[in-house]
């Protein structure tokens, strides 16, 4: 059985569905789609804009702060430092 915190999350998250949908079919109902200009949107992965940003590279972070408690958490975190090199 769900608690009354996870089913009003869900019940909010098909609200904004709901929502959504709504908006797009009134749109294509009402033509305004269609009078909205196509646009084209292209990107080149051959060129370069600038250096790598490596903020990645700092820090990991965990869901909750009793996660860190953990000691499986803690070997995990350990390794993945070991792997991946973070600081």
């Amino acid at each position: 059985m769900q608690n009354s915190s996870s089913t009003l999350h869900w019940a909010f998250k098909l609200f904004a569905v709901g929502c959504l949908f709504l908006t797009g079919a009134v749109n294509v109902l009402s033509g305004t789609a269609s009078e909205l200009p196509e646009r084209l949107i292209s990107a080149d992965f051959g060129q370069v804009k600038g250096p790598l940003n490596t903020a990645f590279k700092e820090c990991v972070g965990a869901g909750r702060a009793n996660e860190g408690l953990r000691a499986d958490w803690q070997q995990q975190l350990a390794r993945v430092h070991k792997e991946c090199g973070f600081t």
